[in-house]
């Protein structure tokens, strides 16, 4: 079956993320390029509304399949984040399709989809998710630097483009959420 959720998910931790929504008032999220990743199910039993978009019919077609107990839940958030009214849309479709999921959403979930892409295509791809995300929303953007040895800074891919863009950064732990669109920058190494 190639990359299980499992794998896929190891490096996702959305504890801070669901704290800092609840906090903000936000409820929609929209996870793109979303893969076989369990992380749309855990916001959504979260309580928020998620919509799931993949190019791919048979990632979401494995990952609709899939059986998802509660200790799948708890890798990504707490046991007492679960609330009742959370619901998952999956959609196989292209997000640079700007009918496909247009928004606007609260925060909008790119996981190493953008680093992906070449130069000139990842600035595409970061352009046509932040037309989705509302005038107050979050555009989690999480890059790996599977090639970070120390003392080296890890590089995270989409950075300049955010820069080159005037977005603020923040992360749920640092203080107030800046007024208007944010950068989430998550980076991972190893």
């Amino acid at each position: 079956m190639g990359f299980a959720p499992g794998l896929y998910d190891m490096m996702i931790d959305d504890r801070d993320l669901v704290r800092a929504m609840n906090a903000e008032g936000m409820n929609t999220v929209l996870c793109a390029g979303c893969g076989v990743s369990n992380e749309p199910r855990a916001l959504a039993e979260a309580g928020f509304q998620v919509v799931a978009l993949d190019i791919a019919p048979r990632a979401i077609e494995i990952i609709q399949g899939l059986e998802f107990p509660s200790e799948v839940f708890e890798r990504f958030c707490d046991d007492d984040m679960r609330k009742a009214d959370g619901l998952v849309d999956y959609v196989v479709g292209d997000f640079f399709d700007h009918d496909v999921c247009s928004g606007p959403f609260d925060v909008i979930i790119e996981r190493r989809t953008a680093q992906l892409f070449s130069e000139n295509n990842y600035r595409t791809v970061m352009k046509a998710l932040a037309d989705r995300v509302g005038p107050e929303g979050i555009l989690l953007s999480h890059c790996h630097d599977g090639g970070w040895r120390p003392p080296a800074e890890p590089q995270h891919f989409t950075k300049s483009w955010f820069e080159e863009n005037g977005w603020d950064y923040w992360d749920g732990r640092s203080g107030e959420k800046p007024a208007g669109r944010v950068a989430w920058l998550y980076i991972t190494t190893g």
